[in-house]
């Protein structure tokens, strides 16, 4: 039988303290509405120094609505 942990990957209860680390709880997802890129990936809860990431898009060189539209 699998339990929720070894579903997601993410420790069972008490197991993140036991590492020495907090795992984010969630993540805030920030999209680009023209492209669909993700430009911004905060995480929520865990570590507050945490890694995140972020992005500028500075050009596009295609026709996007000719690409997926």
């Amino acid at each position: 039988m699998t339990d929720e942990a070894d579903v997601t990957g993410r420790p069972r209860d008490g197991e993140q303290e036991r590492r020495g680390r907090r795992y984010p709880d969630a993540h805030d997802v920030a999209l680009d509405v023209g492209t669909g890129v993700v430009v911004r990936l905060y995480p929520v809860g865990g570590e507050r120094d945490a890694p995140w990431i972020e992005v500028d898009i500075l050009e596009v060189d295609t026709d996007l609505d000719a690409q997926f539209g």
